[in-house]
């Protein structure tokens, strides 16, 4: 299937994913749900993923479908990485419990579980996709070393010893909001950013610069 460069639906569908992003091995979770029409692009889901999350997009990222196919920016052709922009998500994510990991970061190495969870049409269906519907536990600073560097974060900040490296406190000082609170966030705001996404008729407004 080709992709919808209006960032509509396709004619004739007007379907709904509800999709489940996770942050593997986050300890507590890290979770985002998001609603999203089935024929964006995965560029664009690319966007919903960050904005739904709190990251800045300011790293690489990938798609990888669980047999082995993988899809990035067109910049990254040269690694043998299929255009991102040249396919609709519905065309990776069939049906329920189809999934795709998204990486982040390709130094930090922030890997996300993305699921499909359910597909919404007709009286399911939000006036508004995308959305944001629910969610648990922060996003993690940028540039922090990925899970790893983020729990040894936590831990100097948390429990100040001379075990934990003061270069850490000092960073973070000075690089992110403190206190650092793991537990923090805020639905309205996740949902208002990834539906700032789309305008009024719902089409994506990064598909169709030109208006």
């Amino acid at each position: 299937m080709a992709a919808n460069n209006s960032g509509a639906p396709a004619e004739g569908t007007d379907r709904q994913y509800e999709i489940l992003i996770a942050l593997v091995d986050a300890d507590p979770d890290i979770e985002r749900r998001v609603v999203i029409p089935d024929q964006i692009t995965l560029a664009d889901l690319h966007l919903v993923i960050q904005a739904a999350m709190g990251w800045a997009n300011s790293h690489l990222h990938a798609f990888t479908t669980p047999d082995g196919v993988t899809y990035g920016d067109s910049s990254l052709d040269e690694l043998g990485y299929a255009d991102e922009s040249d396919v609709v998500v519905a065309d990776v994510l069939r049906a329920p419990r189809d999934t795709l990991r998204y990486e982040y970061d390709f130094g930090d190495s922030w890997e996300h579980h993305v699921e499909l969870v359910a597909v919404r049409s007709g009286e399911q269906s939000l006036p508004d996709a995308p959305a944001c519907i629910a969610g648990r536990g922060a996003c993690p600073p940028e540039d922090c070393g990925g899970v790893g560097g983020y729990h040894e974060l936590r831990e100097a900040l948390t429990n100040p010893s001379p075990e934990h490296d003061a270069e850490l406190r000092e960073w973070a000082e000075e690089f992110i909001d403190l206190p650092l609170d793991v537990d923090a966030f805020d639905l309205a705001a996740a949902d208002a950013a990834v539906r700032d996404l789309a305008d009024a008729d719902g089409r994506m407004l990064w598909s169709d610069p030109g208006g």
